[in-house]
């Protein structure tokens, strides 16, 4: 008796328990997990898009507002007002990252550069700067009557090279990397 006495308890008690009705699992099942994705390069390729420094757009007139455009000086000048990244290029002047070109153009230079630098960065940089330089000299052309573009570009080097950081690193006529002095008087 106390067998059966046992068993019917134990099957009142088995029958009062039910699962609930709706059950919550707070994990991902493998394929929601593939279907939702998680793509890090991806998403890593478009926030950096996203965060890219651009040009600021200008009209035509904008640019003649701040100035005489036909004016070497005031090309210059309204050159040197836009660019936002000089503080950054001067810096890495300095510290022998960057040169300045006989061409006119910036040059990574790697094997003289003191301390490390993020590559992600130096590039793009040295690519705005490069690509508003040939803009500029492109626009300078068309103002100059029949100079060619090698002429544009020597007269702009010599002007530029007057306003380069002092202890930045320019390249020599005979291909080496220097340093600019800038001697006080």
């Amino acid at each position: 008796m106390k067998r059966y006495a046992g068993a019917v308890l134990w099957v009142v008690a088995v029958a009062c328990v039910r699962p609930p009705a709706v059950v919550l699992v707070d994990r991902k099942t493998a394929l929601e997990e593939q279907a939702a994705g998680e793509y890090p390069d991806q998403e890593r390729a478009l926030e950096q898009a996203g965060l890219s420094p651009r040009p600021l757009l200008m009209t035509r007139g904008q640019i003649e507002a701040a100035g005489s455009s036909s004016s070497f000086e005031t090309v210059v000048r309204t050159y040197q007002s836009l660019r936002t990244d000089q503080p950054m290029v001067d810096a890495l002047l300095v510290r022998r990252c960057l040169g300045e070109g006989l061409d006119g153009l910036l040059a990574q230079t790697r094997e003289t550069c003191a301390g490390e630098v993020d590559p992600s960065v130096l590039g793009p940089l040295v690519q705005r700067v490069n690509r508003d330089r040939r803009q500029l000299w492109a626009f300078m052309m068309s103002r100059s009557g029949g100079a060619t573009e090698e002429d544009v570009r020597r007269s702009w080097r010599e002007k530029h090279l007057l306003m380069v950081v002092c202890g930045g690193q320019v390249q020599q006529a005979d291909g080496t990397w220097g340093v600019k002095r800038c001697d006080e008087k």
